[in-house]
């Protein structure tokens, strides 16, 4: 799998304190790996220590510590100047990143083997992941470059690992499925029960499709009815102005994870909806998908020279797998982004009241979100240099929302008879 361009710069860093001669950057930068993002402020963190060096103009003098030299104590070269310089303390940093960024990411590879049985169901064993593993010491050169340069992102400089994948089925070898092209990924945690089981019953639906080539892919068409005969069950979805309770609440969770697998793996998408406000299961925001059918749905082009096959995996830890399998083409993929602008403020509480609660009964169906507008930047090379890249503008506008409350009141009818405005 080898569709996503990594950005990074190949440098080395040996030592237990790095050093810049200028400030590092105010409000901090993004670390960043695949659609991934983690702020951090060096300062605010504590790693930023002040050191006193010596330089020869430009050029550090190190002396050998079993002399113990400094320039306090000792009558030095007037041509040898002490400076009082920042770094960023090792320790610390790489404790930092090891508590906080590289759980989220970091894993072996795991293997898996595809067939068919007699009446053609595609059959897995094992789910395909690369392996990923953070480069220690070129991690700690650009966090060191961050320092000098303040930058607003630094790419992590990742170790991959791809699966081995082995097609036992000739049917499926002759359609084209021979590697992993893309992995989409989202993260349901604290997920209540309910939509815990839509998503896993949504992705289900789609383990095992194969996207023939040059064709269209439409998420509904797959997806099929959405009630309690299908094993779904209700949970909340955006209606609206309000969150309510309805079958399939989740299956969001299931389109933005294609969502992602069909940008990574460079496909043009023909049909996407952000949400009307900003989910947190979906962050980093700006890369989500909604599905509503028949009047919102996901939908993407397999221009790829051969058919796609559709893996889905859902883990304890609350993460959802898409894999795509298929025939490299040498296309790559760069995905930048997030930015966000134009925030809104959350507006005032709001409150209703409905006849059809109880009197008295109140139920909460909005949470107040901050409205913003989000940008990402996709753009896809392809294997063959006569064929124009792809370049595509992901926007997403989020709506602020209030906290919102709906109260049961007696019914119009019921009160005019109470006040002897009915016989």
């Amino acid at each position: 799998m080898n569709r996503l361009k990594i950005s990074g710069i190949g440098l080395l860093a040996g030592v237990a304190v790095l050093f810049s001669s200028t400030p590092v950057h105010a409000s901090g930068f993004l670390l960043k790996m695949n659609e991934k993002n983690w702020k951090v402020d060096p300062e605010t963190l504590g790693w930023v220590q002040e050191y006193e060096k010596q330089f020869w103009g430009n050029k550090e003098v190190v002396f050998p510590s079993s002399l113990s030299v400094s320039l306090k104590n000792i009558s030095a070269p007037a041509f040898i100047e002490q400076r009082t310089v920042s770094g960023i303390d090792q320790k610390l940093a790489e404790a930092y990143l090891k508590k906080k960024i590289t759980p989220e990411f970091e894993r072996p590879n795991q293997d898996v083997v595809i067939d068919q049985n007699s009446e053609g169901k595609v059959i897995f064993r094992g789910f395909g992941l690369e392996g990923r593993a953070l480069n220690w010491p070129e991690t700690l050169a650009l966090l060191k470059m961050a320092l000098a340069v303040s930058p607003n992102e630094v790419h992590l400089p990742i170790e991959r690992t791809p699966p081995h994948v082995e097609i036992k089925s000739d049917a499926l070898r002759q359609q084209g499925i021979q590697e992993l092209l893309s992995t989409g990924e989202t993260n349901f945690k604290n997920s209540p029960d309910n939509r815990v089981t839509n998503i896993q019953v949504g992705l289900s639906r789609f383990n095992g499709i194969l996207i023939p080539a040059q064709t269209e892919f439409i998420m509904g068409n797959i997806l099929g009815k959405v009630d309690e005969t299908t094993g779904y069950k209700k949970e909340l979805v955006i209606k609206g102005d309000k969150t309510l309770p309805e079958y399939g609440g989740g299956l969001c969770q299931v389109s933005t994870t294609l969502y992602r697998a069909a940008l990574w793996a460079g496909l043009p998408v023909t049909k996407r909806k952000y949400h009307s406000y900003a989910v947190s299961y979906y962050n980093p925001q700006g890369l989500d998908s909604t599905i509503y059918p028949p009047t919102v749905d996901l939908g993407f082009m397999n221009d790829s020279p051969n058919a796609l096959l559709i893996q889905t995996m859902t883990t304890e830890k609350g993460e959802a797998y898409v894999n795509f399998y298929g025939t490299e083409d040498g296309r790559r993929v760069t995905l930048m982004g997030p930015r966000y602008y134009k925030y809104m403020n959350i507006p005032p509480p709001r409150t209703e009241y409905s006849e059809q609660l109880a009197l008295g009964e109140t139920k909460k169906v909005g949470e107040p979100h901050q409205g913003f507008q989000a940008s990402w930047f996709r753009e896809v090379a392809y294997g063959d240099s006569r064929k124009k890249p792809l370049k595509e503008h992901i926007y997403s506008n989020y709506e602020p929302r209030p906290l919102y409350y709906l109260i049961g009141k007696e019914p119009e009818k019921l009160a005019k008879k109470a006040n002897g405005d009915l016989p």
